[in-house]
């Protein structure tokens, strides 16, 4: 099955989002090997900003979310109805961050702002479909019922519309 334009979208969307996550993993675990590394003079440790052991492990949370988002991205990309799940996960482990960050008094609205926008776009009824269709496909095909298959038909998909 092809991708749909709101496929495509969500992907480069999500692909985006699993960047920014990786690089500021990157950046912070860097800057905190980086002041553990007896290379650097003390001085230039010194000037480096201060990163806790703390805010190593809430990046590397990020870290897991943003690969979570990324083979996500990759499997909404090839239409399976695992990426939506994994996207949906990292999206999930991204909110709980964002609201650990909230609580703690590092309010993150535009992460938070983000992060629901994606959720909604990923339960969008035109997603849904598509992704419905992918779980019954691949569902079908690891019982080796390929043939079997087809998409909704209509009533089944008035039936979703209606409730969900």
């Amino acid at each position: 099955m092809r991708p749909t334009r709101a496929i495509i979208v969500l992907s480069l969307l999500l692909l985006a989002k699993s960047s920014v996550l990786l690089v500021l993993f990157g950046a912070s675990a860097a800057l905190y090997l980086a002041q553990l590394s007896p290379a650097l003079p003390a001085e230039a440790r010194a000037e480096l900003p201060p990163i806790s052991l703390r805010e190593l492990t809430e990046s590397t949370a990020y870290l897991v979310s943003g690969l979570f988002v990324l083979i996500g991205a990759l499997g909404i990309l090839r239409v399976r109805g695992w990426g939506w799940l994994l996207a949906m996960i990292g999206q999930g482990i991204d909110l709980v961050l964002g609201l650990v960050a909230y609580v703690n008094g590092d309010p993150r609205y535009i992460q938070m702002l983000v992060d629901v926008l994606l959720v909604l776009y990923l339960n969008h009824h035109d997603v849904y479909l598509v992704f419905a269709n992918a779980k019954r496909r691949d569902g079908a095909l690891q019982v080796g019922h390929e043939e079997s298959v087809a998409p909704l038909d209509a009533e089944k998909e008035a039936a979703i519309r209606m409730h969900g």
